[in-house]
């Protein structure tokens, strides 16, 4: 065989890829790749630059199918040849030597070695920026896939601001490239949108991150509609994506369809291929247990809680260093999901093997993995204290809340809101230690912050508020200030009262723990009416909304009203109906 023909089967290795046919277009590469070798091995001078094209390729495509570190190797190949070719100094060595230097950024990313993945990935953009200074038109559009990757990279290690600041540079040149060539860079567009909308999220922007986000999902459901098998992976990370952004804003329903739609792409393409497709598999369905955990829908939540915990342990086996903080991040979930449903020994486990996997991350790289520990010990503190371990619990809540008030100094747009979320956790852990001056200084900081919160995004955070005025109402009856519990008291059963309005299953048992305190503090204060009426209305709501209820709103609920008064002959009790 010839040059011409190793040329031949890079550009149709290029054309299977395009299609979205990977089998044909890895036969294709490694095949060129082979030939190559043997070319080189007699006229390297020739045949070099084309046997690093076909590494390249085929480095991309192994990639793609979820062969990550024999892609690394071949890209590592590839540079060391391209490295040498562009001493030359022409524009096309110095191009292809920036192509392989983002190749290579993106491989050793992908493996966890972020730290190694950003020297060439801003080699790769200092050389595409030379060069499209000198030919624009023939250089923009790598400079801006460039500008993308070196953006993930920054991402991958904490530096928010610089990775913002790239992203919306690769999105300017996207959408400049695409309104004069749409066909062309319409798929490069809606990328770089998912790209940026992840970097404003980063930084707190929620808001304009959502309206990023929602003109990507466009675009990519009108290319995906035309060519399924090459852009329907893409739309399905890109509505996974949305059901975060919507869900940061509060918009719970629409973020569980979005999240619904991507985990029915998802399964569809992994049934295919499983290599390349189980760890977005994973992560949709991670989404999707928080998504219906947060309307209610707690035994569908841990089922799929479940299953990416599984996929996750399999993928994490086989590759630690790439799948491990994934794992933490389900496991996490599947904790949240077992609290709810009243599991706490499973819980504590889950959560405990998540700080660990995170405690030994934070090690690595702090700058990213710190706010993930914190969520995990704002868990952990929760599923300890369920099982009477208080001062352990304590503990662990007074160390989330350090490493968040050191996030929010930083961050404050994007931390404050898990600060008020710690705040409360501990509260309530000061409360289980009747150390009740403490926990009311805690209570009254978290609900201060979510107010704040709450008047700028009513839709993401009037239910934290409605939350943290119950426990703050707690609070302060607790040390034995019922007339001022009053107040949060009532605010927190008129939010919530508002919010279960429009959406009972979600909201409907928050109402009724809501009235279980104002009952509690109008029975203290002698209101022994407004007391009953008040366990009347919350006897009314756990007999029409069953599935909601858990045992202990059922044992609050005879506890409450057996203090007030007797039960009528229709007292509720907990029936299982999983």
């Amino acid at each position: 065989m010839t040059g011409p023909q190793a040329k031949s089967l890079i550009e149709s290795a290029l054309s299977f890829s395009r299609q979205g046919q990977w089998s044909e277009a890895l036969d294709k590469a490694e095949t060129a790749v082979s030939l190559y070798r043997v070319l080189a091995e007699e006229q390297s001078s020739a045949f070099n630059p084309g046997l690093a094209e076909a590494l390249d390729i085929l480095a991309n495509i192994l990639s793609e199918i979820g062969e990550k570190e024999k892609a690394l190797a071949f890209a590592e190949e590839a540079l060391a040849l391209r490295r040498v070719l562009a001493d030359s100094g022409s524009d096309t060595f110095i191009a292809d030597l920036a192509f392989s230097l983002n190749t290579y950024a993106t491989c050793l990313g992908e493996l966890g070695h972020c730290r190694g993945a950003l020297i060439p990935a801003r080699e790769a953009v200092q050389n595409y920026r030379l060069l499209t200074a000198r030919q624009p038109h023939r250089f923009a559009p790598a400079l801006a896939m460039a500008l993308n990757n070196l953006a993930n990279r920054l991402s991958e290690l904490g530096q928010r601001e610089e990775a913002l600041t790239f992203a919306q540079e690769a999105a300017a040149l996207y959408r400049q490239l695409a309104d004069v060539l749409p066909n062309r860079f319409m798929p490069d567009l809606a990328g770089s949108l998912n790209n940026l909308s992840n970097r404003l999220s980063a930084l707190g922007q929620r808001e304009e991150a959502l309206t990023v986000m929602q003109e990507s999902v466009a675009f990519y459901k009108d290319l995906s509609a035309h060519q399924p098998e090459l852009f329907t992976p893409a739309l399905a990370t890109a509505l996974n994506n949305l059901a975060n952004k919507l869900n940061d804003l509060g918009r719970r329903d629409e973020a569980l369809e979005a999240a619904q739609e991507s985990v029915t792409h998802f399964r569809f393409l992994t049934a295919a291929r499983p290599q390349a497709f189980t760890p977005q598999l994973a992560m949709a369905l991670n989404s999707l247990s928080n998504r219906l955990r947060d309307i209610g829908q707690r035994e569908e939540a841990l089922t799929q809680a479940q299953e990416s915990v599984a996929l996750r342990r399999r993928l994490t086996a086989s590759q630690p260093d790439v799948y491990q903080q994934d794992l933490a991040v389900s496991l996490n979930t599947l904790a949240n999901s077992l609290s709810a449903l009243n599991r706490p020994e499973q819980a504590l486990t889950a959560t405990q093997e998540a700080v660990a996997i995170r405690r030994s991350l934070v090690k690595t790289r702090p700058e990213v993995f710190t706010q993930d520990l914190a969520a995990s010990l704002n868990t952990l503190a929760n599923n300890l204290s369920a099982l009477g371990y208080y001062e352990e619990a304590l503990v662990a809540a007074e160390e989330a809340v350090s490493l968040r008030r050191t996030l929010a100094a930083g961050y404050p747009d994007v931390f404050i809101p898990n600060l008020a979320g710690s705040l409360n956790t501990l509260a309530n852990r000061l409360s289980d230690l009747e150390r009740v001056e403490e926990a009311l200084v805690a209570a009254r900081e978290a609900a201060q912050l979510y107010r704040a919160l709450a008047a700028n995004r009513p839709a993401a955070f009037t239910h934290h508020l409605a939350g943290s005025l119950n426990n703050l109402a707690n609070r302060l009856s607790h040390i034995g200030q019922h007339e001022c519990a009053l107040a949060p008291a009532k605010e927190a059963v008129n939010l919530y009262r508002d919010l279960a309005e429009n959406r009972p299953q979600t909201f409907t048992a928050d109402l009724a723990l809501a009235l279980n305190t104002l009952a509690n503090i109008l029975n203290k204060t002698g209101q022994k009416e407004e007391a009953l009426a008040a366990a009347n209305l919350y006897r009314t709501l756990a007999a029409a909304h069953t599935k909601v209820f858990d045992p202990h709103h059922i044992a609050s609920l005879n506890t409450l009203t057996e203090m007030i008064g007797p039960l009528p002959s229709n007292r509720v009790e907990w029936q299982d109906h999983g």
